[in-house]
């Protein structure tokens, strides 16, 4: 599960870099959009909060 951990983070990361620039794009008139937006990028955090809490625990001996 470790290997999937990491991996899942390492994909992640890209979506974490594109969901800021995408909200950044919107205009200020497109406030459904941005609320989508915001509670996707508030799911994907936890997500990885989540993962990166559990983590450290998986990798000590």
């Amino acid at each position: 599960m470790t290997v999937g951990a990491i991996t899942l983070l390492l994909e992640d990361n890209e979506t974490l870099r594109k969901l800021p620039r995408d909200f950044a794009d919107t205009s200020e008139r497109a406030a459904d959009a941005r609320k989508k937006l915001l509670q996707r990028l508030e799911g994907e955090l936890k997500a990885r909060a989540t993962i990166e809490e559990e983590l450290p625990g998986e990798l000590a001996p």
